[in-house]
């Protein structure tokens, strides 16, 4: 009798449990692993020695806005979070970005601080979606996967569609520029270099822009980019919004928080006689760092100068080709990279593309996406016209400010054993902009001579 009754309470104790897991079950399966729709986000990153940053978002309508902020250093106050630029992009892109990053994911992620990492970085990262769940992580140089594609992809809707944020103050009268004439301004730093040349054409203001190149065995190498053309009065209303006029004068050295390593030189003729002079080491005046900001805007919309094949030395001529990869993704590190591999076998080219994908159990895995047999003829025509024999030996190093973090690596055998190699961080040779299209019509047979 005792061992019947033992019996039906082990039934009735295990029937009780089931009842509990599948009650559970149907709370897990009600949690929505997908973001369908998002209510808020907020990401902050912080360092000790360089402040901090924000991401924010407001949603409007079918529209998301994102606001970034950084943290600017002021010898009276300190580090102070200021307001730098403003972007609005569709929900279902900005949604898509979060999918693609598993940020659903993220929610409990406590990244301790390595032991093995003196220095670094902390975020934090709030978001409330699918209207009400809550996504919370944080950690200390240490981070989810597919943080690194998701400051990516919020760096790259900031670049493509923000606007800077231009305090708008009343200037007076006696600090107004009416006309200009031309100005100078020179940017250095520890791995290069930049300068802007504007001139006042008399209908229009030319603007050329010319940068520091690092290549081995050469050092750096000045090279004209690009030339933008801009309306007059725009470019006036600019100088004003930005204070240039109140520049004069201005110089400072290094300072104990600094580090000597951002360098900026400022020279104008304006209102037809008077001079402006300005120099700063890691330290501007009021209104510098969105001048300079909207300058790298402007000019970013602009088509790079590549010079016209017919100007390529004999000795800087593809003839045939070998092998070729070109490989990019995010700085970050946290997110695979993706690449384009040219083969030669037997006379035939084959172009591949391959990513790297994520799995649990084996980290990032190189897979193949697509392949196609393409015209040789073709292809070293396309690098010819991208003047990739001139890009051995170049080292982009990354220019102080710029919020894409995308980096590239490029290698290729060419004429019958001559080595190219080039890498480089937000920094990119003269000609990468048709190479790198170029291969991904290639790839899809949309490739057309010029």
């Amino acid at each position: 009798m005792k061992n019947f009754a033992g019996r039906c309470w082990m039934i009735l104790l295990i029937v009780l449990m089931l009842t509990a897991l599948l009650g559970l079950g149907g709370c897990a399966g009600s949690f929505n692993k997908t973001v369908t729709s998002i209510e808020a986000m907020r990401l902050t990153t912080n360092s000790y020695h360089e402040g901090g940053t924000a991401y924010e978002i407001a949603v409007m309508d079918e529209k998301i806005e994102l606001k970034y902020y950084r943290d600017e250093y002021y010898e009276d106050n300190g580090f102070v979070s200021e307001l730098k630029v403003i972007a609005v992009c569709d929900s279902e892109d900005f949604i898509e970005l979060m999918n693609n990053c598993k940020v659903m994911s993220w929610d409990g992620f406590l990244g301790t601080h390595p032991v093995d990492v003196l220095d670094g970085a902390s975020f934090g990262f709030t978001a409330t979606v699918n209207g009400g769940q809550e996504i919370n992580a944080s950690g200390s140089s240490n981070y989810p996967k597919g943080y690194g594609e998701f400051i990516t992809g919020l760096h790259k809707i900031l670049n493509d569609v923000g606007e800077t944020v231009v305090v708008e103050e009343t200037v007076a009268v006696e600090e107004a520029i009416a006309s200009v004439d031309f100005m100078v301004l020179s940017l250095g730093w520890y791995d290069g270099g930049a300068e802007f040349d504007i001139d006042n054409t008399g209908s229009e203001i030319e603007i050329k822009y010319y940068e520091d190149k690092f290549y081995e065995g050469k050092g750096f190498v000045t090279e004209h980019l690009k030339t933008l053309i801009c309306d007059t009065e725009e470019f006036i209303d600019l100088m004003n919004q930005c204070k240039v006029m109140s520049w004069n004068g201005f110089y400072s050295e290094s300072t104990a928080e600094g580090d000597g390593s951002n360098i900026y030189e400022v020279t104008a003729i304006v209102n037809d006689v008077e001079i402006i002079n300005a120099y700063g080491v890691d330290s501007a005046p009021e209104g510098y760092e969105n001048f300079y900001r909207e300058l790298y805007r402007m000019i970013d919309d602009v088509e790079e100068i590549v010079p016209s094949i017919d100007t390529l030395s004999p000795e800087d001529t593809v003839t045939s080709v070998e092998y070729l990869k070109l490989s990019f993704g995010g700085g970050y590190g946290t997110g695979g990279r993706k690449w384009y591999e040219v083969t030669n076998t037997y006379g035939e080219t084959e172009i591949s593309y391959y990513e790297d994908v994520y799995y649990e159990d084996e980290g990032n895995v190189p897979e193949l996406k697509k392949s196609a047999v393409c015209d040789t003829e073709e292809l070293i025509e396309l690098m010819n016209e991208s003047r990739v024999m001139t890009w051995d030996g170049f080292i982009g190093y990354r220019p102080p400010g710029i919020l894409d973090v995308g980096s590239f690596s490029f290698t290729a055998c060419v004429n019958g054993g001559q080595e190219i190699n080039a890498r480089g961080t937000a920094n990119y040779p003269i000609g990468y902009s048709k190479l790198y299209p170029g291969l991904v019509k290639m790839l899809n047979g949309e490739y057309e001579t010029e």
